[in-house]
């Protein structure tokens, strides 16, 4: 299914990751945004970029070998290779999501040999699947972030928690929702709260 199908949205965060490259390698890093929205380098399949500048980072790393490929041999990967490329990692942190889910479970009183069925009853459901590793979706990445950040709230970990939780945020805002209503029932010191509200916004 990884190889099989490609949906062609990937391409436009995917090609985001090579501008963040070539900015960066140009000497203007800070510039991104704005080569983005310029198309300063050309791509057709490139609108304006949106995301956190540490979603960019992470592709452009990720994308580090093609791009020394690109420069050593003169070839430019075409639109299905990153598409490809590129869905391995919200299907990593689909992955680790599920090994998450597992803790999770540990935590939450399953004996051993029943949570060990969790990961693949999270690997197996219909939506999660079809959604990374079909339609190569990147949800999983503040999905693996926020679950984690639930084991440390289990473990009465709040600052960690917090931590964690602003990693989440960075990818997608929906920690933001399951952040504030956990806080509150777990903290009700109004200057502990703050701390912890802060603590979510450190990225």
């Amino acid at each position: 299914f990884w190889l099989l199908f490609a949906h062609p949205d990937l391409v436009e965060t995917a090609r985001h990751g090579y501008i963040l490259i070539r900015s960066t390698l140009d000497g203007n890093f800070l510039g991104f945004f704005e080569d983005t929205f310029q198309r300063t380098y050309g791509y057709v399949y490139t609108n304006a970029a949106h995301y956190n500048i540490l979603m960019y980072v992470l592709y452009a790393v990720w994308q580090l070998p093609l791009y020394l490929l690109e420069q050593l041999f003169g070839f430019a990967c075409s639109d299905l290779v990153l598409t490809l490329w590129c869905k391995a990692i919200g299907i990593g942190f689909y992955l680790g999501c599920g090994f998450v889910l597992r803790r999770l479970a540990q935590l939450a009183g399953c004996e051993p040999a029943t949570s060990q069925w969790v990961p693949l009853l999270f690997w197996l459901n219909p939506i999660s699947f079809f959604t990374t590793v079909i339609m190569g979706q990147y949800d999983s990445i503040c999905l693996f972030f926020l679950l984690l950040s639930l084991v440390f709230y289990l473990q009465n970990r709040l600052t960690a928690f917090s931590l964690m939780m602003g990693v989440g945020m960075v990818f997608k805002f929906f920690p933001l929702f399951v952040l504030l209503p956990l806080l509150l029932l777990a903290e009700k010191r109004p200057l502990r709260l703050v701390w912890h509200g802060i603590c979510s916004l450190w990225l």
